[in-house]
């Protein structure tokens, strides 16, 4: 478990994804403690990195979503080096072991849309465990519920979230943090 993120959840797990750097000004405003960077091209990634850590807040970047870069061990040390995010996340398992080598938080992203996806993404996990594993869509809490009881790492849930209770639904399902492109749900206290 990686401790460094886990607290900041503690004290607020709401993540703000965001989709377009235009929203990255709402977003390091906000109460929201971790950033995920869904969308980035290789000429501004650092940059974006740069601004949410300069607020004092982690920021994450979807490895498989930035324009411009190879999706590959290469590609990701560049990140690390270049960027310096605090971590990545990705749909790809095997880069998980090598992010954490390069000593970054690891998201491994994850869509349940049947019985086999569960059952890839578990032995996946098994595998080459990630520090957390995002299941999408975070509206599934008995998806949730399940993966929380076997999976070994703690759980965000994101993808189609958008209103107080569908956080609540979430976080009572087992989830430690929901990712969510949402702006009012970034302003919501009280989770």
């Amino acid at each position: 478990m990686e401790p460094r993120l886990t607290n900041r959840f503690r004290n607020s797990p709401i993540i703000a994804a965001v989709r377009d750097a235009k929203a990255l000004p709402a977003a390091i405003t906000s109460p929201c403690q971790v950033i995920f960077l869904l969308a980035a091209e290789i000429g501004t990634v650092a940059s974006l990195v740069q601004a949410v850590k300069r607020k004092g807040k982690e920021a994450l970047v979807h490895f498989d979503l930035v324009n411009g870069l190879g999706k590959d061990n290469y590609g990701l040390k560049w990140l690390a080096e270049t960027a310096e995010p605090t971590g990545v996340i990705t749909t790809r398992a095997p880069l998980v072991a090598r992010a954490r080598s390069l000593g970054l938080v690891t998201v491994q992203r994850s869509f349940l849309v049947d019985s086999q996806s569960v059952q890839v993404t578990m032995e996946q996990i098994l595998k080459t465990p990630p520090d957390f594993l995002e299941v999408l869509p975070g509206i599934a809490p008995d998806g949730i519920r399940l993966l929380a009881a076997q999976a070994g790492c703690p759980i965000i849930a994101g993808g189609l979230i958008r209103t107080a209770a569908q956080v609540k639904a979430a976080l009572a399902a087992g989830a430690v943090a929901i990712s969510t492109s949402d702006e009012g749900l970034w302003y919501r206290p009280g989770f």
